[in-house]
Formats: C-alpha cells, structure tokens, sequence
C-alpha cells in the first residue's frame, strides 16, 4: 500500500489520473475493487457525456450534460442508508460504481474523473468531512455539490451550512480550489482515515506521512497522526513487553510519541480545525445546493484539538482485542484487518494470533 501511494505521488501532475488514483487507493479498503472494470466504466460516463456535449464549449452545459449523465441516466445517489460513512469501504469509488451509492468523498471523485478525462478545468475543493467541485475557466466560476444532484451552492451558502471556521478558509485548509497533487494526498490521507478506524495505525500513519507530503494542509492528516501516535504512547505505557526489565525504559518512547501527537494536533488547530460534527451534519451536507441560505449566522469558532493531546499527561488508554463487539462489527466488513483477524483468531481471551505457531493451510487460505 505504501508503495502505491509512493508511485502515485511520484507522477508528475500532467500524468497524474485522479479517477485511477481513486482506484488504487480505494483497493485498500475495498478488496473487491476491480480497476480495470471500474476504469471502463469511467470511460463509458465520459463517453455518455461527450456526446451530449459535442463541440459546445459552454460551461453551463456541460456541468449539465454530467449531471445528467450520472444522476439522471445512470442514478447515481447519496447513500442514505449510511448517512455517516460507517462502512470501512463507504467512500470507495469501485463501491460507488458498483452499487451506484456513494458520499461525500466517491461522489464528487467520480463527477471529478468524468470531467478530468474530457478535459475541463474543474477542481475539489475541502470543507469539514466534506468534498465539493468547482467549474473555473478565468471567465466562468461555479461551485457543484456532487452530493445533491450536482447543485450549484454559493460560498457563502457552503460556508455557513457546514460552519467553516474563518480561520480555516484563511489558511487555506478549506473551501480553495486543489491542485491535482493536493487531491492526491487528501484521498490518501481520507483512505489513511478510513484504516485509522479498522484500528490498522502504523500503516494509517505512514499513509497519513505521505499525504502531508504532497498536501501540507491536510487536516486529516495531521489529525490521523495525532491520534496514532497518541495510541501509540497510550500502548507503550500499557503493555509490558516479555523480558522488559524496567517500565522506565519505556519512558522517552511515550514521551516522543505524545510530543509527535500533540505536534501534529497543534497543526490541525493551526489550519482551523472545525468542531466535532453536530448530529445533523450529514443531512446537511446531503442537502446542499437548493436555495441559498436567508440569513447570516456568525461563523464558529476553531476547535482547539491541542486541548485533547497532553505530553506528559495521562494517555488514552483503550482496549481492542477484548471488545467481542468490535470483532463481530468487523467480520461484516469487506477489506477489513480486524475482520481477517477475528475470523482466523477470535475475540480475547482465546486468541490465537497471541501463540507462537506456524498457520496451518487453511489459516493462510
């Protein structure tokens, strides 16, 4: 996986293809992914959408003529049935071409792919756990929520309903149009996110490492390492290694790792991370591009995500492979590494990934 995203980066951004991009990195969390399958696919919706479009250079039209393609034709749609991205495979763009539901993430990559292979200057754009497009040719600008049908919703409209904070428009973390190496380490660092929640933290954390390095302003990359190694210093100071002589060996460990999380949360804070999300974000995100929004509400304030990371301070302590609930969760989801692990191991006590023994055939099966 780490290797992948290396290649991608590595490509020079007149190479690079957000759509297959978007399938490579979603194989990660979605072992079903068939890229071949899902590249043809993209093709054909290009293809669908150059006929209707023919020579006409009109930007009006064509945001139409993919709208119509994608919502009307082919009935591509928010997944309501998980309003909140709770699958590990959620924002997976083969999923999304596959069962023709899909998020705030899948939507607005697979809009963005369509129009990356007919050459349209559209852009992403970031708002809090969000993805938006903009049409933007020097003459015309329109903002489109993939989310909503392909909606057109003002700035203004956006900023209010998701509750941006100014200080996060100012920095330039949310609501600025993304380059296409940008795009790149924010779907990396969304794919490091999805891993951070199968509880799959070093590699989230590499993941989380690379996307920083195309996309400094990655909120949720800096909030992924954070949390990873806070995790980390939380288990150097829980578990006791087998012949450890002194738990004070430990010590300049934890205290590393606390610092790096604490580095990381005062980055987010930095960028003007938004508070945590209100129980009807996600309607709202579902709703945008309808009429504009009547009245001004004042902006949120930033949320301190420093305030959560203390080094020195007591680590969150969490216990993982004794929650049967989080292995019976996980054995319903595709891709997932804690999914692999309960059904060849079991829930603790009991586990027998904790034995020293060789797999037998159809462990490895």
């Amino acid at each position: 996986m780490v290797r992948v995203a290396r290649e991608l980066l590595a490509l020079p951004e007149d190479r690079l293809d957000i759509g297959e991009a978007a399938l490579r990195l979603g194989a990660f969390v979605d072992p079903d992914t068939d890229g071949p399958e899902g590249r043809r696919r993209v093709e054909l919706l290009a293809g669908q959408v150059r006929s209707l479009v023919g020579g006409r250079t009109d930007p009006e039209y064509r945001i139409r003529a993919i709208n119509q393609v994608i919502y009307k034709e082919n009935r591509f749609a928010y997944d309501k049935d998980d309003l909140v991205g709770a699958r590990l495979d959620a924002s997976s763009l083969w999923r999304l071409l596959s069962t023709k539901r899909g998020n705030c993430v899948s939507l607005p990559v697979l809009w963005y792919a369509v129009a990356e292979r007919l050459g349209y200057p559209v852009a992403m754009v970031e708002a809090p756990h969000h993805f938006f497009l903009r049409y933007e040719d020097g003459r015309f600008r329109s903002n489109i929520e993939a989310t909503s049908g392909g909606g057109e919703a003002s700035n203004e409209k956006i900023i209010l309903d998701l509750e941006i904070p100014q200080e996060a428009i100012s920095s330039g973390a949310m609501m600025r149009s993304l380059s296409k190496k940008e795009l790149l380490g924010a779907l990396i660092a969304e794919v490091a996110a999805r891993l951070m929640q199968d509880w799959n933290l070093g590699l989230a954390a590499r993941l989380s490492e690379l996307a920083l390095t195309a996309h400094p302003r990655s909120m949720t990359a800096h909030w992924n390492l954070a949390l990873a190694y806070n995790y980390e210093a939380a288990m150097r100071s829980s578990v006791r290694i087998p012949g450890e002589k002194a738990a004070s060996q430990k010590k300049p460990r934890v205290m590393e790792a606390a610092r790096r999380a604490l580095n990381h949360a005062q980055d987010a804070t930095r960028l003007g991370a938004p508070p945590p999300l209100a129980s009807d974000y996600w309607t709202k995100v579902s709703n945008l591009g309808d009429t504009e929004v009547g009245a001004r509400k004042p902006p949120p304030r930033p949320f301190d995500v420093s305030t959560l990371f203390a080094p020195g301070g007591k680590p969150i302590q969490f216990a993982l492979a004794v929650d049967p609930v989080i292995f019976e969760r996980a054995s319903r989801e595709p891709g997932s590494v804690l999914g692999v692990c309960s059904r060849l191991c079991g829930p603790a006590p009991g586990n027998r990934c904790a034995e020293f023994r060789p797999l037998a055939r159809g462990d490895a099966e």
